[in-house]
C-alpha cells in the first residue's frame, strides 16, 4: 500500500512503510479470519433466534461475498507475510487492499440491507467502523472508502422518509470516521517511526561509526548470546586480538585521515576473511581488532589465524618509514579454550598475554600457546 507521503519521513519512507505493510497484512489476515468463523454463526444465530430467512438475496449474497473473500485472503496471506516485511515487495499491499475493498462493499451491502428493516443507523455506524480502524489507511485508501460510504449512504437514504435528513447524517458520521481514521493512522505511524530511530540508535550504540564493525559492547553482547550454545556443544572457541603494527608511525607519516582510511581497509581484510556467520569481528579502540571464532578443529583457528595476517600483509598498504616492515601488517594474539568452565574475559586476558609475545618476538606473526607462527607459515 502507499504509505507515506510526509515530508519528515523522507530518509525512512521504507523501512516504516514496510512496517505498516506487515501490520496491515496481520490485521487483515486476523479480521478474515475472524469473519471466517463470525459469518456462519450470525447466519445461524439469524436462523434459529430472529427467524430470518437466509436465503434471502440481501442476506446470502453479501454472506457468501464476505466469506469467500475471508477464506481466500486467510489462505493465501499465510505466504505474504514474510514479503510483507520488505519494502521493496508490494504483492501483499495489493492483495490486502482488494480483500478490504471487496469486505467493504460486502459489509456496506449488510448495512443497507438491516437499514432497510428498520434499525436505524446503528449497522451503519458499526460498518463504518469496522472499515476505518482495522486496517491503517493512508489518505488515498481513506479517500476510496469515503467515496464507496457516501455511495451507499445515498442508497440507503432512499429507503428513509425523511432521505434528506438521514444522508446528512450519514455523511457526517462518515466524515468523522474518516478524521478518525487519519488520527489513528497518523499514531501508529509515529510509533513504527519511533521504534525505527530507536532501533538505529540502539544499532549506533553497538557499531563502530568508522569500520562499521561491532565496537567492544556489541562484541559483548554477541559473544553472550552465542557461547551458551558452544558450551551445550562442546565446541571450542578462539578469540584474536589484531593489532596494527607501529600504527602511531603511520598516523605520524601520513595523518589521521590516511589512518583512518588504513583502519578501514584493514577491517574490510578481516571481514573478507571472517566470512561465517558465526565468526563475530568487532573493534574494540585504535587500531586493536578481536575475533571470535568457534566450532573449528586448534590446526584450523591457528591457519585461520595466520591467513588473515598474511591477507593484511599482501595489501600492502606502504607503511612509514619509521617501521621494520615496507608494509602494513599485524601482529595476532590467539587463545583456544573449551568453553565450559570459563568466560570471554579470561579467554581475552589469555589472547593478551598471546598478542604480546607476537610484539616481542618482532610483529607480524601469529602467537598461539607460546609458539609464534612466523611468515610463510613456518612454526617457530
Amino acid at each position: 500500500m502507499r504509505y507515506l507521503g510526509e515530508e519528515n519521513m523522507r530518509n525512512t519512507k521504507r523501512p516504516v512503510a514496510s512496517r505498516v505493510n506487515y501490520a496491515n497484512v496481520n490485521i487483515v489476515r486476523k479480521t478474515a479470519g475472524f469473519l471466517f468463523i463470525l459469518i456462519p454463526a450470525v447466519m445461524i444465530c439469524a436462523l434459529l433466534i430472529f427467524n430470518v430467512d437466509i436465503l434471502d438475496i440481501q442476506v446470502i449474497l453479501p454472506a457468501i461475498s464476505m466469506e469467500a473473500a475471508a477464506v481466500v485472503f486467510f489462505v493465501f496471506s499465510a505466504s505474504f507475510i514474510p514479503r510483507a516485511r520488505r519494502s521493496d515487495d508490494s504483492g501483499p499491499a495489493w492483495f490486502c487492499r482488494i480483500f478490504w475493498l471487496i469486505t467493504a462493499n460486502a459489509l456496506m451491502f449488510v448495512a443497507w440491507s438491516v437499514d432497510f428493516a428498520g434499525y436505524d443507523n446503528v449497522a451503519f455506524v458499526t460498518v463504518v467502523m469496522m472499515m476505518a480502524v482495522i486496517p491503517m489507511l493512508d489518505g488515498l485508501e481513506c479517500t476510496v472508502l469515503l467515496i464507496i460510504e457516501l455511495i451507499w449512504s445515498y442508497f440507503m437514504s432512499l429507503n428513509m422518509e425523511d432521505p434528506g435528513t438521514d444522508l446528512a447524517v450519514k455523511v457526517g458520521i462518515c466524515l468523522v470516521m474518516v478524521l478518525v481514521s487519519r488520527y489513528v493512522y497518523s499514531l501508529r505511524l509515529r510509533l513504527f517511526l519511533m521504534r525505527h530511530r530507536m532501533g538505529g540508535i540502539t544499532k549506533d550504540a553497538l557499531v563502530d561509526p568508522l569500520t562499521g564493525l561491532l565496537n567492544r559492547r556489541g562484541f559483548d553482547r554477541q559473544v553472550e548470546s552465542i557461547w551458551p550454545f558452544c558450551v551445550r556443544n562442546d565446541y571450542k572457541v578462539a578469540l584474536l586480538i589484531i593489532d596494527i603494527d607501529n600504527f602511531k608511525a603511520f598516523n605520524d607519516e601520513f595523518g589521521h585521515p590516511e589512518g583512518d582510511d588504513c583502519l578501514k581497509r584493514v577491517s574490510e581484510c578481516i571481514m573478507g576473511t571472517a566470512k561465517r556467520s558465526t565468526d563475530i569481528v568487532s573493534r574494540i579502540g585504535g587500531e586493536e581488532f578481536i575475533v571470535f571464532i568457534q566450532g573449528n578443529k586448534e590446526d584450523e583457528m591457528v591457519d585461520f589465524a595466520e591467513t588473515i595476517r598474511r591477507n593484511v600483509e599482501r595489501m600492502a598498504i606502504p607503511h612509514s618509514h619509521d617501521a621494520p616492515h615496507p608494509f602494513v601488517t599485524v601482529s595476532i594474539g590467539l587463545a583456544i579454550a573449551a568453553p565450559r568452565g570459563m568466560d570471554i574475559n579470561m579467554l581475552y586476558e589469555a589472547a593478551d598475554v598471546e598478542l604480546y609475545h607476537a610484539k616481542e618476538q618482532g610483529r607480524n606473526k601469529v602467537s598461539f600457546s607460546g609458539k609464534v607462527k612466523r611468515r610463510y607459515s613456518a612454526l617457530a
